[in-house]
């Protein structure tokens, strides 16, 4: 993950690890997962990721007004039929008891629901940095990832550099990275 980190991360396919996650536990019915969050996570911004950075942001994936694509992948939380249906002004399956446990009940077992937290939904997300403006946000990302958005020119490249900030468990072996985008006409 170049910018932002998941909860977990998958290797070989199937097998999940903890990534932003410390540590992680299904319950024996399947219908809780908790989250233990790595210590002295940080935000590109300087920001401490804390447990309800998860819960704003899949708030944020399974509202409609988001239009986000994987908001289908998460509706077996608890309560997101009400909080879809704008009865409620939250999901009421999840939680941040503490500023580094984060809980995820289901209505219903669900074994995907680990693997749709190791891709975009499993990503915390600084509510303020959304707030101040979304299109800002979306050319400059913060998150907890080993880099940063340094450049982006539409159509031609995105340049990543090094956050100042990261602390995840994996090493950071390159000083940059060069995505070209396009092409010509041959």
């Amino acid at each position: 993950p170049l910018v932002h980190l998941p909860l977990l991360d998958v290797q070989g396919g199937t097998n999940l690890i903890p990534v932003a996650a410390r540590a992680w536990s299904v319950s024996p019915d399947q219908r809780t997962l908790t989250f233990h969050l790595r210590p002295g996570l940080k935000f590109s911004s300087g920001r401490t990721v804390v447990a309800s950075d998860y819960v704003y942001s899949i708030e944020r994936v399974v509202n409609p007004k988001t239009g986000s694509m994987f908001g289908s992948y998460v509706k077996t939380i608890r309560g997101a039929a009400a909080f879809i249906d704008g009865r409620t002004n939250r999901l009421a399956g999840l939680s941040a008891p503490t500023p580094d446990f984060f809980v995820v009940e289901l209505e219903q077992p669900d074994p995907t629901i680990p693997y749709v937290l190791a891709s975009a939904p499993g990503i915390a997300l600084p509510r303020e940095e959304i707030e101040r403006g979304e299109a800002a946000f979306g050319m400059r990302p913060v998150g907890s990832g080993q880099f940063v958005v340094a450049r982006w020119t539409r159509g031609k490249e995105v340049v990543f550099q090094p956050n100042p900030e990261y602390s995840g468990p994996a090493p950071r072996y390159l000083d940059a990275v060069e995505v070209l985008i396009g092409g010509d006409d041959t």
